[in-house]
């Protein structure tokens, strides 16, 4: 049997000022973690939802142990159908929040049924995760669906934020830090595997987990391709603009160091434009950028040839 708790944002912030652990303060029932995992939770963002996971067996102080799926999507979805392996209508996440609703998974079919592999992991310090559930597709296909950081303990179960996420189902996703500040990223690679001559783009976006909510608040191009006819005074035929960049994640936020370069139809380097950037956070939450990108200076608004046809 799952035992679940929803940590509302009032009492944390009430708890921490008086000392005090959420998950301690008026709940004698919860075991006393060793002062090891103590320090490691202040590096980690304050848990939305503690889910007991009901198999106790042996008890051993400072396990931490890997959820199985099933545990995921129950963790995540309080009313996930394991017999059946399926979401009810419009479920809400163990936070509260319908993240099935956000407009970044507009249009979306919902699966049947949740298949083995529909979840995605990311690893960072502190033995957080990130999790993936997939249970909506698309016609260009993509997947969609709930994003949450998670942590798991030997019979519990930490949410700390949820949200949500579209992309290729081989995203990767990772947890990065930025000073104090624990972020997701999330690297939708659309230039793997992509055929000589096509355009692509592969994208970073980078998750913020504020108040039990996992929000994006950058999105940052990795890399890209594409094409003009006669883009470049001198040059004639096919042109290519190749975008790459070096995301750092620091202190002070992320330093973005960006290289533009410029082919001709020979694969001779017409020009090389070089800029870094920096994001900071706002007041708001969310990420600004002092410097727009390379992209927009160099890359011209020349008409984009087609890509090769398919086999």
């Amino acid at each position: 049997m799952v035992h679940r708790t929803r940590i509302s944002n009032v009492a944390v912030l009430v708890l921490a000022g008086a000392g005090l652990s959420p998950l301690t303060a008026g709940c004698a029932a919860t075991e006393e973690r060793p002062r090891t995992e103590d320090d490691a939770r202040q590096l980690a963002p304050l848990p939305a939802c503690l889910i007991e996971l009901g198999s106790r067996g042996a008890r051993t102080e400072g396990v931490i142990k890997s959820l199985s799926e099933e545990q995921l999507w129950r963790a995540v979805y309080p009313a996930y159908d394991a017999r059946r392996r399926a979401l009810p209508a419009d479920p809400l996440a163990c936070t509260g929040r319908p993240v099935l609703r956000d407009a970044a998974l507009a249009g979306g079919t919902a699966s049947a049924a949740i298949q083995e592999g529909d979840t995605s992991l990311g690893s960072g310090g502190d033995r957080l995760k990130i999790a993936w559930l997939r249970s909506l597709t698309f016609e260009d296909g993509t997947a969609g669906g709930a994003l949450a950081l998670v942590r798991a303990y030997e019979s519990t179960a930490e949410v700390y934020a949820v949200g949500a996420f579209r992309g290729r189902p081989r995203t990767l996703f990772g947890i990065e830090r930025i000073g104090p500040e624990v972020v997701v990223a999330a690297q939708d690679d659309g230039c793997a595997g992509r055929k000589a001559g096509a355009p692509c783009e592969a994208m970073v976006t980078v998750f913020r987990p504020r108040f039990g909510a996992l929000d994006p608040v950058a999105t940052i191009a990795q890399e890209r391709v594409s094409y003009t006819v006669d883009g470049e005074p001198g040059v004639r035929g096919r042109t290519e603009y190749r975008l790459a960049s070096s995301i750092q994640y620091l202190d002070g936020g992320i330093r973005v160091l960006e290289q533009v370069t410029v082919r001709d139809d020979l694969g001779r380097e017409v020009r090389r434009a070089e800029l870094e950037r920096a994001y900071t956070f706002a007041p708001d939450g969310k990420m600004v950028v002092d410097e727009d990108s390379l992209w927009s200076r160099v890359a011209v608004a020349a008409p984009k040839t087609k890509p090769p046809p398919s086999n």
